[in-house]
Formats: structure tokens, sequence, C-alpha cells
């Protein structure tokens, strides 16, 4: 039999009681959730106005020229995942949707939506954002 070599990082934390760990845990999970929205609502945020700022940017580029714009200045971001942020913002743009508004979950749906090459097969993505949409 097997010892189990991982060593348990125990010296930081006090020893606690079954009953209150259960509570330390939730305690914990709280704050982690909050922790989790606050920056999924600031990531929200700058993919929408990242997105934005590029469908502008190609609002000013004369015909036939974004795609040489975009690699000349951004070459390490394909033109296909540079569409899927601008379509984010459209879709925010479209639905008068506020960046705070969105939920990790609702941003999920949209990108994996509006990512290149993904088929909506999940209704249920669909289903979540339309939910969004009506409230």
């Amino acid at each position: 039999m097997k010892k189990n070599t991982m060593k348990k990082n125990t010296k930081s934390l006090p020893a606690l009681t079954l009953a209150n760990l259960a509570t330390e845990i939730a305690a914990e999970y709280t704050a982690l959730m909050e922790e989790t929205n606050t920056y999924a609502n600031a990531s929200v945020q700058r993919t929408c106005r990242f997105g934005t700022l590029f469908n502008q940017a190609k609002d000013q580029c004369a015909h036939g020229e974004w795609h040489d714009w975009l690699e000349g200045n951004f070459p390490a971001l394909s033109a296909r995942t540079v569409a899927a942020y601008m379509r984010i913002a459209e879709i925010c743009a479209a639905h008068s949707i506020e960046a705070t508004i969105l939920d990790a979950a609702i941003f999920k749906s949209i990108l994996k939506i509006v990512t290149p090459g993904s088929i909506p097969s999940d209704k249920a993505d669909a289903a979540h954002i339309r939910a969004h949409l009506n409230h």
C-alpha cells in the first residue's frame, strides 16, 4: 500500500472542531463567491469595453483596411477572437444590457454562442440569455 505523499497544509490554520469547520467553510465560501462575482463583473465590463473599442476602430477603417489595421496593431490577436469580443459588445448594446448586471453565467453563455466555430447546441445557454433579457 502506497503512502499518501501529499502534505497537509495545516500549519497556518488553527485547529477547529468539526462544527466550527462547517461554519468556517461556509464563511470562506461566501467570501470566495463575493470575490469571484466582483472579479467576474469587472471582467465582463472590460470585455464589453474591449469589444466596443474594436467596433469603433473597424467603423473608422476604410473598406478593406480592417484586417490589415488589426494585424498591424494587434498581431497577437486573431481576427476571429476580436470578432467574438465585438459580437459580445454588440449583444450588450442591442439589448441595452449594462455590463454590471451581467453575471458570469450569462457571460459564459454569450461567449459560447458567439465564439466562432461553436454552435449554440446547448439550448440552456440560449434560454439563460433570453430569460435574463426578459427581466
